[in-house]
């Protein structure tokens, strides 16, 4: 794996787990990483953003053979609106880096609203 640009690493990994059928308890856990990892990027945690976007990596379908469950299925509704709202905060980032650093004056926060 390649060194992707953080901003563009959460945004492919989160949308790539909204894609992915699972059964219903993975669901469950997954939610619970979704949530770590939105705390982690509030908090400008490089290091466990970083971790946690690699454990989805790990534990995505793209990663691991695994053989499908009978109750797999899409994302249930909780998990589909803290992707949608942490994709959508990722994409505003995305739109916004510009300067010396690549960002822009304002950070993404993990629950869709802007920090100045």
């Amino acid at each position: 794996m390649g060194f992707d640009d953080p901003v563009d690493r959460t945004r492919r990994v989160l949308t790539d787990l909204a894609e992915q059928r699972l059964s219903p308890g993975v669901w469950a856990e997954r939610l619970e990483l979704i949530e770590r990892l939105a705390k982690a990027l509030d908090a400008d945690d490089a290091a466990a953003s970083g971790s946690l976007l690699g454990l989805l990596e790990m534990l995505s379908g793209d990663r691991v053979n695994r053989i499908v469950p009978p109750d797999a299925v899409p994302p249930p509704e909780p998990v589909r609106e803290r992707l949608g709202l942490l994709i959508h905060a990722r994409e505003q980032q995305g739109d916004q880096r510009g300067g010396e650093d690549g960002r822009g004056d304002e950070k993404g926060r993990g629950d869709g609203s802007r920090r100045r």
